[in-house]
């Protein structure tokens, strides 16, 4: 899609997946992105900022003027995760904020007000389905974007999500998915 090519987001221990992210942690961070991605994010924000100015729509897989004020939170108990998924979405224009401790979501939701939330399912202490019903009953976060993410097959556990517009990518998260996801709401 477009021109910032895909990067898989997450660990598993799914067999049916072939390739592992772990196999990427050795590679350096370049690799993990396109030409495109690997500019600054401040670079990146520049030249949308010109094609807004010029009256010119953004390709698919750029930013755009709509996800500049966007704030996300990426919540995962590893913070090797959270860290990816704030590189790529800040390249993107988005503006996010991580949180690797679960207990910890709903404070860190309300003080940071989110856009959107990209939630693992699986985490100690907590369960995603937890949190997720937690944020969902909050009545400043109802709103929010929420998009759960896990290795496990969604018929295991989509019945313990609150009921609504959840979205749900499974690890390892394909960053083209979770970017078009994002642009849609």
């Amino acid at each position: 899609m477009g021109d910032c090519g895909s990067l898989a987001i997450g660990r598993t221990t799914s067999p049916q997946h072939s390739r592992r992210i772990e196999d990427e942690v050795s590679r350096p961070h370049a690799e993990w992105f396109s030409e495109r991605t690997r500019a600054h994010p401040a670079t990146q924000l520049r030249r949308c900022h010109e094609l807004a100015e010029k009256g010119a729509s953004t390709a698919p897989g750029t930013c755009d003027r709509r996800s500049m004020c966007r704030r996300i939170l990426a919540i995962d108990d590893e913070p090797f995760v959270t860290q990816t998924l704030k590189r790529l979405l800040e390249a993107h224009g988005y503006t996010v904020q991580e949180e690797n401790d679960a207990m910890k979501a709903l404070a860190t939701a309300r003080k940071f007000q989110p856009h959107a939330v990209i939630l693992d399912y699986l985490m100690p202490r907590a369960h995603g389905g937890d949190v997720a019903w937690q944020l969902m009953s909050d009545s400043l976060l109802k709103n929010s974007q929420l998009i759960v993410c896990s290795g496990l097959d969604p018929v295991e556990f989509k019945w313990r999500l609150p009921p609504g517009q959840i979205q749900i990518l499974e690890k390892p998260v394909n960053s083209d998915a979770l970017l078009e996801l994002l642009r849609a709401h």
